[in-house]
């Protein structure tokens, strides 16, 4: 394990990002810090202030239905492509954890601190280091079906990979809330990647506020269309009702899908995304196959040492940026509401028995519940729900057991996904699946994939939606899901 602590804390990692983005498989986790400089790095961060930079994987891992195909290493220095190494049935989570296994390392390895070009040992680097290389990448939604039993009714019109991996033994890493920058090589054998990476460290002008150019950002071409209309929302919406008053659930989460053809440059709009909204789980994934873009609020599973949180959001509101009084009244009403505490304790219940499964007895808690968060037009409900991993259970075994995340399903889980699947006519793909990382060490962060923006051959992709329950008003959650969808308008360029 050969770790560099770099001279100069990178504060802007976009910055850096924008001179590598182009890369194959580049990928951006982005805890939104390093752009508001105002913003608070102590404790109380959502993501612990981690920003992680990586780009040509060693190997990748692509799922498809039954299907993965394990992919080896390009050859960059004549960019011939990646040959198929071999493909399996087995459950994709578990052809990734053994994946990560397969790379042995001591104690040792894990303290191993090059710092400032001298060799040190340091005892506490291992929690002083975020991320260790490993996967970074997504979940899609559809593979729930390889874990429970469900019907088949949406259409897959776009067809990415279920899941898209890679295995990175390089990365730049910042965390901003200690305010150090380190560089990951896990095997010293990266040289070629290592030169490359260093030679963009040290191209930064760090005394300089870089500009952010948004002049190529996407603009819509065209129409806008949604899966559903506002009518057939309403259908939809009245079937959900029925199926709650014959009690085959207490919540079903309902979207809706928007579609638009667009041009322009995909890492614009996401540096556009992020200037309108600052969200804790932000991702830039630049694939072969598509781009994606995500402003994700919400933590889904998140393992540090075999401590594990999860944080639901159930409870929105819109928030009134021009009158302070009635953004604060927006929160408090939020806050108070039994209507939303319902559906907020639902969710929490549902992961609890979820964290159970593979957690230690007696140490799932709910240190939080019902706290507001404020986001840039709108309030949420967030709680949090804790645990501690069994020894016998790695991270990717947590987020088999959980997944996907009860907050964009519904309760019962199970029965929630069937009647999405019968109600919503296309696959949700990569929304409402998980996005993010687990390293070499099995430690793990990963967010619910809501807030995001899919593009793929000229066209881009996003959803919104709620969870409804016995309560709902079918104008509040359509406008509801609106005020969800206002961020990735804006994104594309659809203001009115």
């Amino acid at each position: 394990m050969k770790i560099l602590e770099l001279h100069d804390y990178i504060k802007d990692t976009s910055s850096l990002f924008n001179l590598v983005e182009g890369e194959a498989w580049s990928q951006y986790l982005d805890s939104g810090v390093s752009y508001d400089s105002t913003r608070s790095t102590d404790s109380t961060l959502a993501n612990k202030g981690i920003d992680i930079l990586v780009c040509r994987p060693e190997s990748i891992l692509l799922t498809y239905g039954e299907e993965t195909e394990h992919y080896g290493p390009a050859n960059y220095k004549d960019c011939a492509g990646r040959a198929l190494l071999s493909t399996s049935s087995e459950s994709p989570f578990q052809l990734l954890k053994q994946l990560l296994l397969d790379y042995e390392f001591s104690q040792a390895d894990f303290i191993d601190v090059v710092s400032s070009g001298e060799s040190q040992e340091n005892e506490n680097s291992e929690q002083s280091l975020p991320f260790f290389g490993g996967a970074v990448g997504y979940f899609g939604y559809e593979l729930a079906r390889r874990i429970e039993e469900l019907p088949e009714h949406a259409q897959d019109d776009i067809g990415l990979p279920d899941m898209a991996v890679g295995i990175y033994e390089v990365a730049v890493v910042t965390c901003h809330q200690r305010k150090k920058s380190w560089f990951i090589d896990v095997t010293g054998k990266n040289i070629t990647l290592k030169e490359f990476w260093l030679e963009k460290i040290n191209s930064l002008d760090y005394g300089v506020k870089s500009q952010t150019d948004l002049s190529n950002a996407w603009q819509i071409v065209g129409d806008m269309q949604t899966a559903l209309n506002r009518e057939e929302y309403g259908e939809k919406f009245s079937k959900i009702k029925q199926y709650l008053n014959d009690g085959d659930c207490y919540q079903i989460n309902l979207t809706n899908r928007f579609e638009m053809a667009i041009s322009g440059n995909s890492w614009q709009s996401y540096l556009k995304m992020r200037a309108i909204s600052i969200a804790p789980f932000g991702a830039y994934m630049n694939f072969p196959f598509a781009q994606l873009l995500s402003n994700s609020p919400e933590r889904f599973i998140e393992c540090f040492d075999g401590n594990v949180k999860t944080s639901p959001i159930k409870g929105t509101r819109p928030r009134d940026l021009q009158v302070l009084e009635h953004d604060l009244a927006l929160a408090n009403e939020l806050e108070v509401s039994t209507k939303d505490q319902a559906e907020n304790v639902m969710i929490v219940d549902l992961l609890r028995n979820d964290l159970g499964r593979v957690c230690e007895i007696g140490s799932v808690e709910v240190p939080k519940l019902f706290a507001i968060e404020s986001y840039a037009n709108v309030h949420h409900l967030v709680s949090h729900v804790s645990g501690k991993l069994r020894a016998d259970f790695h991270a990717l075994d947590l987020l088999q057991a959980c997944f996907p995340g009860g907050s964009i399903t519904g309760a019962p889980k199970k029965r929630a996904m069937e009647i999405i699947d019968e109600l919503e006519p296309y696959c949700r793909g990569v929304y409402c699946g998980a996005i993010g990382w687990i390293d070499f060490r099995g430690n793990m962060q990963t967010n619910i994939a809501i807030r995001t923006i899919t593009a793929a051959d000229g066209k881009g992709y996003f959803s919104a939606g709620g969870g409804i329950v016995m309560d709902s008003e079918e104008e509040d959650e359509y406008q509801e899901l609106l005020n969800k969808a206002a961020i990735m308008m804006k994104t594309v360029g659809f203001d009115s």
